[in-house]
């Protein structure tokens, strides 16, 4: 039995896992001396999570006889080295160490066997798939009884993991091209209300930013623009989903189930760039509905909300349902000075 030790790891829960045994001595494959170690054995069974994330290259599966095997597929080591960067690279035997760690898994596993992503079999269909799909329906095919609505139970599942709690008394700001009275500075009354990023036509939320700059840059002003700012805050605690920022993924073992995981992780990431991708003016009546798709999601699991990144300011925006959770405090007239465009 070796003992291998935190120096022969880059993953960070693998080296937080060897720390946590605290027993030190010498590594057998690295020969670092006096460092903690562990044995193969007991960190054998976090590589189970790769079983299902790769598949051996077979015919039929994701692969075709008359192909060039070696084109198609990789070694598991190299596969999941280049993938997740698990091993310290400097260290030279340490595909000997991740072979030893997967005979403790499979007494079968055969170092010189070749595999490919699961995802590349030819029957494989992802979270991401799925969503591109449902936009599609929802945009030119079934809008309201969607046959791949069924991916809804896996948003809401990515939605209970990227809860943000808004404190009461938060300010936020809202604005309007004019000057208008505070008391016409709400969200505007159902029947008037135009399909917007998160709302649909005739259904009206609150659209607000977590700065002024940012409001004033979503109302698309043009030079010389008066603009009605109103600042507003919470009267209570607002239980939003968060959709403003990417989720990095720090190491494959952070996840129990690798292959839904790293699916949850490569969806929710998408559902993030297209709240706030730009949008043709012209085309948004189309282009906003897989949007309000997922904001009448998150308000049918009882959110106050939502906030994401803005596509024209640095901050952020937050929709409100029901504006009755906000307070108007006050209101002040900018003028736009000077508007600055970058292009390439």
């Amino acid at each position: 039995m070796n003992n291998c030790c935190i120096n022969c790891f880059q993953d960070r829960f693998l080296k937080q896992i060897i720390k946590t045994k605290n027993r030190k001595g010498i590594c057998d494959y690295c020969d670092s001396e006096d460092v903690f170690v562990i044995n193969t054995s007991e960190i054998a069974d976090k590589f189970n999570i790769f079983t299902p994330y790769y598949e051996l290259l077979e015919h039929g599966t994701n692969f075709i006889y008359g192909d060039n095997p070696t084109e198609v597929g990789e070694f598991l080591y190299v596969l999941i080295q280049n993938e997740w960067n698990i091993f310290e690279d400097s260290l030279t035997p340490c595909e000997n160490l991740f072979d030893d760690i997967m005979y403790h898994t499979d007494m079968n596993f055969d170092c010189s066997d070749l595999y490919v992503r699961a995802e590349h079999s030819f029957t494989f269909r992802s979270y991401h798939d799925y969503w591109d799909q449902l936009t599609e329906e929802i945009k030119h095919g079934n809008r309201f009884f969607p046959q791949n609505g069924f991916i809804s139970e896996d948003i809401a599942g990515i939605l209970e993991e990227n809860v943000f709690v808004l404190p009461q008394n938060s300010i936020l700001y809202r604005g309007r091209i004019g000057k208008h009275s505070i008391d016409t500075m709400g969200a505007p009354p159902n029947q008037y209300a135009a399909p917007g990023r998160a709302n649909p036509k005739g259904i009206s939320y609150l659209y607000t930013a977590t700065d002024s700059a940012t409001c004033i840059a979503e109302l698309r002003p043009y030079k010389s623009a008066e603009i009605s700012i109103v600042e507003l805050t919470t009267k209570k605690v607002l239980h939003l989903v968060s959709l403003n920022t990417g989720i990095l993924l720090i190491s494959p073992f952070q996840y129990k189930d690798l292959l839904t995981g790293v699916g949850y992780h490569r969806l929710f990431n998408r559902l993030v760039f297209d709240l706030s991708k730009p949008v043709i003016p012209d085309n948004t009546e189309i282009e906003y509905l897989p949007t309000q798709y997922l904001s009448e999601l998150i308000k049918s699991n009882r959110y106050d909300g939502f906030r994401f990144k803005s596509s024209l300011g640095k901050a952020d925006n937050i929709v409100i349902f029901d504006e009755s959770n906000v307070h108007f405090d006050s209101i002040d007239i900018k003028v736009v000075k000077d508007i600055n465009y970058s292009f390439q």
